[in-house]
């Protein structure tokens, strides 16, 4: 049986779908993406913005976490002192260093010919502050703009440093133009009138060789200089400069003529009471000066060669050490003296009480003392003349003099003029005595010392003691001691009768350490007995009697050496029957 065919499925009518409408034509324009692919590209843009938008967030954060710091940012460097990672505070204390005021001396100097400079303050420059507000400056680096621009900043710091320096924009342009200003017209001065320097210390005049023309660029030092002045490089620069030579010759002789001086020791001026003013001698050879001088090219400092003898007593020295050594001294004792011989020997003694003698001048007892008159305050009192005690005006002076020659031989100064006594004194040991009278015998010596000497005499009535000390500068610390020897001289008619005695000295100096240096014979003195104190024989010689000989001077036993600080013991002799002197 055949099978049915089956009918076609009944069609179902298809739905329109309605496109959108579009911009697209009917020549073949392509279609449009389908929308998903377009919604995936704007996901980019925005995930690209969130990430934008969160870095930018980061920063901004960063920039307020890098300026809300009370560090400076690191790597920070001033004037090369690193101060990154300090806080303010730490920073100046850094800058400071042990020179609390090094940054208000720091300066840039410019070398010129001539030995000329210029100098620029770099405080008054603008380019150095204190080191407080410097370590302040360097805090607010990276801080003074954007949270961005901070962050930068100190990105920048960590990887390749900072220098916070001076600004050319901050530098006072006209002080530093004045300043090479005058450093230029110093120079040019200079040149041209060819000034010389004198150096004693290095022995040497310095004088620069005059130029005809000198080239300098002062816009280039001025660049220099603050190039310097922003690197906080506060040191020497070197310019190189041109010259030209100089046409016109130079008069040597006249510089020696003008540079020429003759070593001279400072004094003490007696008048003024003041120290006068040494001089260091100075000279050179004018034709080796001209020599060196004609080698030199234009601008070039020519170094000649001086000889400087520098005096032996300077000024400073003279004046701090002056009179500070007491150099001698002797005491002697006037106990038994009348008021008259006591007024006499005070009013002497004031008289040459302060005397100064510079260094080769001479003393003169009768010369500073005077005539003895009434007029001038003296006094009549046992004095010695011819051989007899007499009453005479100024008896007793010689005490003075006797007193103030040994004092002088203990200051090892040099005597020009000293008569001993006729008769013996009892104030002093034999040899040290010095008798006087006007006008002649005096007393004299002379200052033989380096340095000035004074006189210092003072009599105290009430003790009745005489005190004559010699004041100077005791260089190497030597000192003298006096001794004496002393023998009989006889009658040559009676052999057996002593007229009197004879005393040599000697000056012996030693050294501070107690050395001997020298031995020196000072003086021989003759002392005759008083008549009445000779004891003549009483019965007839024999006509033809036996000389006895005389005999040989003989040292006595040493005596102690009388202390330049203590008074001297009387000697054992035959005293006199007067207190008088010789005068």
């Amino acid at each position: 049986m055949k099978e049915p065919e089956a009918k076609p499925a009944k069609k179902t009518p298809a739905k329109r779908i309605e496109e959108p409408e579009d911009d697209y034509d009917d020549y073949g324009d392509e279609p449009e993406e389908p929308r998903r692919k377009r919604s995936g590209g704007k996901k980019t843009v925005l995930i690209i913005v969130i990430v934008l938008a969160v870095l930018a967030a980061g920063a901004a954060a960063g920039g307020y976490a890098v300026r809300a710091s009370n560090k400076i940012f690191p790597n920070v460097t001033i004037n090369g002192t690193d101060v990154g990672g300090m806080t303010v505070a730490e920073a100046a204390g850094a800058l400071k260093g042990d020179d609390q005021s090094s940054w208000e001396n720091a300066a840039v100097t410019v070398v010129l010919p001539a030995g000329c400079q210029i100098t620029v303050n770099a405080k008054q420059a603008g380019a150095a502050k204190s080191p407080e507000d410097t370590a302040q400056a360097a805090y607010e680096y990276g801080r003074d703009g954007e949270l961005y621009s901070g962050l930068y900043k100190y990105l920048k710091c960590s990887f390749s440093g900072a220098n916070v320096s001076a600004d050319a924009s901050q530098l006072d342009e006209s002080y530093i133009k004045q300043q090479i200003k005058t450093g230029v017209d110093a120079m040019k001065d200079a040149l041209s009138n060819e000034t010389y320097n004198l150096d004693t210390d290095k022995k040497t005049l310095s004088i620069v060789k005059g130029a005809g023309s000198v080239t300098l660029d002062e816009d280039e030092i001025y660049k220099m200089i603050c190039d310097a002045l922003a690197a906080g490089n506060y040191s020497q620069i070197e310019y190189q400069y041109k010259t030209s030579d100089a046409s016109d010759s130079f008069d040597m002789q006249k510089l020696h003529d003008e540079v020429f001086k003759e070593a001279k020791d400072a004094s003490y001026d007696t008048a003024s009471g003041k120290v006068t003013e040494s001089v260091t001698g100075v000279d050179f050879d004018v034709a080796e000066a001209q020599k060196l001088y004609d080698a030199a090219a234009a601008g070039d400092t020519v170094e000649i060669p001086v000889t400087v003898t520098e005096p032996k007593i300077n000024s400073d020295d003279l004046g701090d050490k002056l009179f500070a050594d007491k150099l001698g001294t002797q005491t002697t004792s006037f106990k038994s003296s009348g008021s008259n011989r006591v007024n006499n020997i005070a009013l002497a003694a004031k008289k040459i009480d302060g005397v100064i003698l510079n260094p080769g001048e001479e003393f003169s007892y009768n010369g500073t003392v005077g005539q003895r008159t009434e007029s001038a305050g003296f006094k009549k009192a046992g004095a010695y003349a011819n051989g007899k005690v007499v009453q005479e005006l100024g008896g007793g002076i010689c005490q003075v003099s006797s007193t103030l020659y040994c004092s002088v031989l203990y200051a090892n100064l040099e005597i020009t003029d000293r008569t001993c006594h006729y008769f013996p004194v009892d104030y002093l040991p034999a040899g040290l005595d010095a008798t006087v009278s006007w006008k002649s015998p005096d007393f004299k010596f002379k200052n033989n010392r380096d340095y000035p000497i004074k006189i210092s005499a003072k009599c105290d009535t009430s003790k009745k003691t005489l005190t004559v000390e010699i004041w100077g500068i005791n260089v190497d610390g030597s000192y003298v001691e006096m001794k004496y020897s002393t023998w009989k001289f006889y009658d040559s008619k009676y052999p057996t009768v002593a007229l009197g005695y004879k005393a040599t000295t000697y000056r012996n100096l030693f050294d501070k350490d107690g050395k001997l240096i020298s031995s020196t014979k000072e003086a021989s003195s003759t002392y005759h007995y008083h008549q009445e104190n000779i004891a003549y024989p009483s019965a007839t010689p024999n006509t033809t009697p036996t000389p006895k000989p005389a005999a040989t001077p003989t040292p006595a036993p040493a005596a102690p050496t009388p202390s330049p600080e203590a008074t001297l013991p009387v000697i054992d002799l035959p005293a006199s029957t007067s207190t008088a002197e010789a005068q």
